[in-house]
């Protein structure tokens, strides 16, 4: 794979929080929850400032899993009747 082939096939932080419009914070965070799948390119392991990749697949996979569904409507509620309750007509 080429140097050009590798950088489409993955996305910066930066890249996928403007592609969404929201912060670069809210993408480290659904990395560091795994919730988004990245790889840390790095000089050192571990260090102080990860240095963020996500494969373009598994951003798309993530987008995918986020959509939301249409939730199946409640069942009407029946009132209930107190027992203790007298009626007079």
């Amino acid at each position: 794979m080429t140097a050009t082939a590798t950088a489409r096939a993955f996305l910066t932080t930066a890249e996928i929080a403007d592609e969404l419009g929201i912060d670069q914070g809210k993408v480290t965070d659904w990395i560091a929850n795994g919730d988004l799948q990245a790889v840390n390119v790095a000089l050192v392991s571990g260090g102080v400032k990860p240095r963020w990749r996500v494969r373009r697949e598994a951003f798309e996979q993530f987008i995918v899993s986020r959509q939301s569904q249409t939730a199946p409507s409640p069942a009407p509620r029946r009132k209930r009747r107190e027992e203790t309750v007298t009626e007079y007509h």
